[in-house]
């Protein structure tokens, strides 16, 4: 089948477009391929669906619970790594020097450049505005209160 190429391409493209274009039709083996093919096309996608094989679903083994507790061997629970603290945690005399010994500089300040970003996330009209040293308080009243909760509750485990 030839097909003419309109004159507007023409006009657009130029006069190289004047060969025509041949378009192959391909045959198949029987008729009612096509007639099939045709006619998927005007059934619903949830029936053909539904026409598919259905695979078998595979049994899984559902865990019973019981009411017992765990009974675990003692070696597996012994720690056995050693319980000597390194020099380093031994010379540390408070709990800021604790502190700056498990978290970094580069963390603190990464800690600082993301709040104000997710802030304005959360709420664009209050930008948060904070400081490694406001970090540094923050961190150190929250390890304090923790202190003290802890020094409390083994007040009352204790009965005194």
């Amino acid at each position: 089948m030839d097909i003419p190429v309109d004159s507007e391409e023409e006009a657009a493209f130029g006069s190289d477009l004047q060969e025509n274009i041949t378009i192959l039709a391909v045959e198949t083996d029987s008729d009612s391929e096509t007639d099939n093919l045709d006619g998927e096309d005007s059934i619903p996608l949830s029936e053909l669906l539904n026409r598919l094989p259905r695979r078998k679903k595979q049994k899984t083994n559902h865990s019973i619970w019981t009411e017992t507790n765990l009974v675990v061997p003692d070696e597996n629970i012994t720690f056995l790594s050693s319980v000597e603290l390194p020099r380093e945690l031994k010379e540390l005399n408070s709990a800021y020097q604790f502190l700056k010994y498990f978290l970094a500089e580069e963390t603190l300040t990464d800690v600082v450049y993301q709040s104000p970003l997710y802030s304005v996330q959360k709420q664009p009209d209050k930008a948060l505005l904070l400081t490694v040293k406001q970090l540094e308080q923050f961190i150190g009243c929250c390890i304090y209160r923790i202190c003290q909760l802890s020094s409390c509750l083994q007040l009352e485990i204790t009965g005194i």
